[in-house]
């Protein structure tokens, strides 16, 4: 076999000034109104080197999505490493994800327009979360229809809670009410009892919306 030498300096650079230029270009438009020497201008490399990292824009597009939401998916599992209640995971991982359009809106953005939304469930990107799902199921805690809708209604209130925060430019204080009810009717939509979704919502708006 023969053994491929590692990548050198100077081209991790390059690759890495790529991704981030992508960021910055991606937060403002689609992949398709980019241009490639828009994308080394902005990285401040060679046009020809773009081809030497990425087959094409819409892979070099769904790269970065799909970083981002890798790093997302690893935050959600830290955040719930001692969690074992399938409805408090589910909301902390939401409000999580919803929490980046407050804390980096250029990432939040990229989110929208990616693939990371995709609802299948044997997608590896929502892994955890049909797990989740899965659990709630199994024990009782959720309604059955959640194991085959659940994704696609998770991920549908997470987006458009995301959309609000971006488009309506919300402050901190209204975020959080805003979020504490869609997460407060998530539960409900799962048949998680009012009174156990009230707590559960307000508890989790307040540990990760709301906490410094």
């Amino acid at each position: 076999m023969v053994e491929i030498p590692p990548p050198s300096k100077r081209s991790l650079k390059t690759r890495n000034a790529l991704l981030t230029a992508g960021v910055d270009l991606l937060a403002t438009r689609s992949i398709d109104a980019i241009s490639i020497d828009e994308l080394v201008q902005a990285a401040r490399v060679a046009k020809g080197t773009f081809f030497n990292h990425f087959d094409d824009k819409q892979k070099f597009a769904e790269l970065i999505a799909r970083q981002i939401r890798v790093e997302m998916e690893t935050r959600v599992g830290a955040i719930n490493r001692k969690i074992d209640d399938p409805a408090e995971r589910l909301v902390r991982g939401m409000c999580l994800f919803i929490a980046l359009a407050l804390n980096d809106p250029k990432r939040a953005t990229i989110l929208l327009r990616g693939h990371e939304w995709a609802t299948e469930k044997d997608n590896p990107l929502n892994a955890g979360l049909y797990a989740d799902l899965h659990r709630g199921v199994e024990s009782g805690r959720f309604c059955p229809p959640a194991l085959d809708g659940g994704i696609a209604f998770v991920t549908g209130i997470c987006s458009m809670a995301v959309v609000q925060i971006l488009e309506q430019g919300l402050t901190p204080a209204a975020a959080s009410a805003r979020v504490q009810s869609l997460l407060y009717m998530t539960l409900l939509g799962l048949k998680v009892s009012s009174s156990e979704a009230e707590d559960i919502s307000t508890k989790t708006v307040a540990t990760l919306l709301v906490a410094p």
